[in-house]
C-alpha cells in the first residue's frame, strides 16, 4: 500500500469523476447495441405519419417502445407528441429515452399526456428539445443513478410549463444532470425559454440539479406570484431570472453565476445564490424576504447592481441584511428599495469584503420618509454604508390659550375706547 500526496489525490478524484461521466454516457450506447443484438428493442421514432407517439406507423419498428425498449427520437419530419387529450389514460413508456440522438428533434408531452422512463438523454449527438406542458402532463424518469441528462455530449434543453410536473428518480430525489460531457449543454427552463414570452410554471421533483463538465442554465421565466424552488443547484450552473416571481430556498452550491433580468428572485436563504457573481441587470433582487440575511459569496465573485433593484431590510440597530464579498468587484448604481424596514438611524454597512476597486452609489433609494431621514450611500475601500439620519422635527408654534386671548382682546378693546374718550375731551 502506499499513500498518494494531496495534489495527485486530487487529481486521481477529476479522472475518476471524468471517467465516471464518460462510463455513463458509453452505457446509453451500450445499451443501444445491445439492443440491437437483440436484447432488447430499439424503437426509432420517424414520423411518417403524423405527430401522434401512440402511432404504431411513426416507429420504425412498426410497434409503439414499449418499457423495456429503447426510443429513439432522432430529426423527422414531424416531432413526436403525447397527448392525454387524444388518449385519455394512455401512458408512454421507454427504458432508455434518446431526444436528439442526431440531427435535430423534439418531443412534446402536453394536455395531460403521461411519460414514464428509467433513463433519458436530451441532446446527445445531436440537438434535442422537450415541452413539458399542461395541468395534468406528467414524466417520471424512474432511475437513480445519472438516468437524467440534459446536454449529453450535444445541446439539450427541457422546458416544464402550465402546470406540468417533473418527477427525476423513483422517490423524486434523483439528480438532473446539464452538460454532462465537455460539449454538453443543458438548459432547464421553468415557465418558458429565455426571450419567449413567460407562462405559468410547472413543478419539479428532484433532489439535485448538477452541471458536469459541460455548461448549465436553470432559467425561470414565469408568470407565478410566488413559485418557491427547494431543489439544490450544485457545479458550475448558471441561474438566470427573467420573469415572476422566484423564491430560491435550496442550499445551493453553484459557481456558475446569477443573473437577474426582470421579475423577482427572492433569496430565502444566505446559500440560496450560491458562490457565484451576482449581476442585477432588471427586476429585483429580494434579500428582504426572511428576515436579516447574510449573503456571502465567493472567492472572487462579483456583486453587480447597475441597473435594476436591489431590495433590503434594515430591522433595527445591528439587524440588517448584509453582502459579503470574497475579494470580488462591487458595482452599484441602479435602486435600493427599503420598504418593510424598522428604522432607527445610525450606519449600517451592506456591503464587506469586496476589493478596493469597486465604486457607485444607488441612483434612487427608495421605501422610507425622507420628511424623517436623510439618506446617503456610499462604498469605499470594498466597504459599501447607508447612513440613516434622523431630521429633527421643528417646533410648531405654541397655541396661546382662549382664557388669555380673549383678556388680550379686551385690553385691545378698552385702550381703543380710551383714546376715544380722551380725543372726546378734548373738543370745545
Amino acid at each position: 500500500m502506499f499513500q498518494l500526496a494531496h495534489g495527485e489525490d486530487n487529481r486521481a478524484s477529476i479522472l475518476q469523476a471524468a471517467c465516471r461521466r464518460r462510463l455513463a454516457w458509453l452505457s446509453g450506447l451500450c445499451l443501444i447495441l445491445a439492443a440491437q443484438g437483440g436484447q432488447a428493442a430499439t424503437d426509432y421514432w420517424n414520423g411518417s405519419t403524423d405527430t401522434d407517439w401512440f402511432n404504431a406507423a411513426n416507429w420504425s419498428v412498426g410497434a409503439l417502445p414499449s418499457s423495456a425498449d429503447l426510443a429513439v427520437v432522432t430529426s423527422s419530419p414531424q416531432n413526436p407528441v403525447i397527448s392525454g387529450a387524444l388518449h385519455p389514460g394512455s401512458k408512454a413508456v421507454a427504458s432508455l429515452l434518446y431526444v436528439g440522438y442526431s440531427g435535430t428533434s423534439s418531443l412534446t408531452i402536453s394536455a395531460g399526456g403521461t411519460l414514464v422512463t428509467t433513463s433519458t438523454r436530451i441532446g446527445s449527438g445531436g440537438v434535442g428539445s422537450v415541452l413539458l406542458t399542461g395541468n395534468g402532463s406528467t414524466w417520471s424518469n424512474t432511475g437513480n443513478s445519472a438516468d437524467f441528462i440534459l446536454g449529453s455530449s450535444k445541446s439539450g434543453a427541457l422546458t416544464v410549463a402550465n402546470g406540468a410536473s417533473l418527477k427525476v428518480g423513483s422517490a423524486g430525489t434523483g439528480t438532473i444532470y446539464l452538460g454532462y460531457l465537455a460539449t454538453g449543454s443543458g438548459v432547464l427552463n421553468i415557465g418558458s425559454a429565455a426571450g419567449t414570452p413567460a407562462v405559468a410554471a410547472g413543478t419539479i421533483a428532484a433532489g439535485v440539479i448538477a452541471t458536469s463538465a459541460g455548461t448549465g442554465t436553470v432559467n425561470f421565466n414565469h408568470t407565478d406570484p410566488g413559485y418557491t424552488f427547494g431543489t439544490q443547484i450544485t457545479g458550475p450552473t448558471a441561474v438566470q431570472q427573467n420573469g415572476g416571481v422566484t423564491i430560491l430556498s435550496g442550499a445551493n452550491t453553484y459557481t456558475g453565476g446569477t443573473l437577474v433580468k426582470a421579475g423577482t428572485l427572492q433569496a430565502a436563504s444566505g446559500s440560496a445564490l450560491g458562490a457565484g457573481s451576482v449581476s442585477v441587470s432588471g427586476g429585483i433582487l429580494d434579500l428582504g424576504g426572511s428576515g436579516a440575511l447574510t449573503l456571502t459569496l465567493g472567492t472572487g465573485a462579483n456583486f453587480v447592481a447597475n441597473t435594476g433593484t436591489l431590495k433590503l431590510n434594515i430591522l433595527g440597530s445591528g439587524s440588517y441584511d448584509q453582502i459579503v464579498g470574497n475579494g470580488g468587484k462591487l458595482t452599484i448604481g441602479g435602486t435600493l428599495d427599503l420598504s418593510g424596514s424598522v428604522f432607527t438611524g445610525g450606519t449600517y454597512q451592506l456591503f464587506s469584503g469586496f476589493s478596493t476597486s469597486s465604486a457607485g452609489t444607488f441612483s434612487t433609494i427608495t421605501g422610507y420618509d425622507p420628511s424623517q431621514y436623510l439618506v446617503t450611500f456610499g462604498v469605499s475601500n470594498g466597504v459599501g454604508t447607508l447612513n440613516l439620519s434622523t431630521i429633527a422635527a421643528v417646533p410648531e408654534p405654541r397655541e396661546v390659550p382662549v382664557a388669555i386671548s380673549l383678556f388680550l382682546g379686551i385690553l385691545v378693546l378698552l385702550r381703543s375706547r380710551l383714546r376715544i374718550l380722551a380725543l372726546d375731551s378734548r373738543l370745545p
